[in-house]
């Protein structure tokens, strides 16, 4: 967090020669039910995603979906 705003960073794991695409969720209970208790953020191909902080206290989730080549 800096400021008002929350970055994730990961790595690629075994897959890091390949392109991946990664699913972002966020819920404000870290035990919820996954996926019905998160929500959907956004998918992106890199390792880092920026995005505002809000008051609550958030959890967030990185998924992959995927190689793409």
């Amino acid at each position: 967090v800096d400021g008002n705003y929350v970055t994730l960073e990961w790595g690629t794991g075994k897959e890091g020669e390949k392109s991946m695409l990664y699913n972002i969720y966020s819920s404000d209970d870290p035990h919820a039910a996954f996926p019905e208790g998160w929500d959907y953020e956004a998918t992106v191909n890199g390792t880092q995603w920026l995005t505002t902080a809000g008051a609550l206290k958030k959890f967030y989730c990185v998924t992959a979906t995927g190689v793409t080549k």
